[in-house]
């Protein structure tokens, strides 16, 4: 495998634009699922929503699908642990409330650039810093006070902080592995890989299958748009900006489920939801908009400018990227 990239990547508007539609679609989600579960186990219908998934993306990228054997480990593990981070999250929140689950789960927000720091050994502009703090502060206002009073902290929060974990993991990994030339491929490994993890789930007592077209229509939304789609757009945006921009972008994914839910009348407009969402906007804009605040100290024998470790490898490939 190789190491994980230790040069920042550039503000791109396309892709944070990419992961702006795609923390859409999967505030899109959470109303849907909320129907389908009903009648569906969430293990039968997160088998069948990305056994779909990945079944649309071979047959889209199959000149695409012959692969470096290094390639296919990579998608296999960022697969991997994207699917561990959805059981945590699941079985997580079967023993908390759902407002707290919703913030612990958020917490990849502030843990991505903690393990970019550590990791990378990267140094956080203060504009993005604040995208953090703004980030973290929305999802508390969108989500603690929601599901009722809580019970303390136990093993349904501790293994939904292990799941925000594993979400930081997989925007880390993602990050560092995915490149401009292996989207497809690992897009297709990784939605493959969440579907064979989720088997184990389903399997037990058979495949429940959804009951009329309304319910099918569903589930090809969630497969096509919120799986196929999503996945592609997080491994394509990845490789053109750095993983802390993205995990501020995508946490805004509560705001957009109230959003949705308040369109489709399961939720009233409340003025928390508001002030949410007006703060996470402001993190958003932070970390797509803002440029980097001037750091007070310059770094002219290691040849670094603010925000950027300079080196011969990245000048030459910064020459190389003019003009695109």
């Amino acid at each position: 495998m190789s190491r994980l990239r230790s040069v920042p990547t550039p503000v791109s508007v396309p892709a944070s634009g990419a992961l702006v539609l795609m923390s859409m679609l999967w505030g899109s989600t959470f109303f849907m699922n909320k129907e389908l579960v009903a009648t569906m186990p969430p293990g039968d219908l997160t088998a069948l929503r990305f056994g779909i998934a990945a079944l649309v993306l071979m047959a889209l990228a199959h000149r695409q699908l012959a692969m470096s054997a290094a390639t296919l480990g990579k998608g296999l593990v960022i697969g991997s642990v994207f699917a561990v981070s959805q059981l945590l999250q699941t079985f997580g929140l079967v023993r908390t409330s759902a407002s707290i689950s919703g913030f612990l789960t958020g917490l990849y927000v502030v843990l991505t650039p903690l393990g970019s720091a550590l990791l990378m050994r990267r140094r956080l502009p203060l504009s993005l810093a604040g995208s953090v703090c703004l980030a973290a502060l929305a999802l508390g206002v969108l989500t603690l006070g929601h599901g009722g009073p809580g019970g303390g902290f136990g093993i349904g929060e501790f293994l939904t902080i292990g799941c925000a974990v594993g979400f930081a993991c997989h925007i880390l990994v993602t990050g560092a592995w995915v490149r401009p030339e292996n989207v497809m491929q690992i897009t297709v490994v990784q939605t493959a890989t969440v579907a064979l993890w989720s088997l184990p789930a389903a399997l037990p007592g058979g495949l429940a299958i959804p009951h009329g077209a309304v319910q099918w229509a569903a589930v090809g939304y969630l497969a096509v748009l919120c799986s196929c789609l999503t996945m592609f757009l997080q491994s394509w945006a990845q490789a053109r900006t750095d993983e802390t921009r993205a995990a501020v972008i995508m946490s805004a994914e509560p705001a957009w489920s109230a959003v949705f839910a308040i369109l489709a009348g399961q939720e009233a407009l409340r003025a928390r939801t508001v002030l949410g969402g007006l703060l996470m906007l402001a993190a958003m804009w932070l970390a797509i908009a803002a440029p980097a605040l001037p750091r007070w100290r310059t770094h002219r024998r290691a040849g670094r400018v603010p925000g950027r470790t300079f080196s011969a490898r990245s000048a030459e490939s910064t020459a190389g990227s003019r003009g695109h």
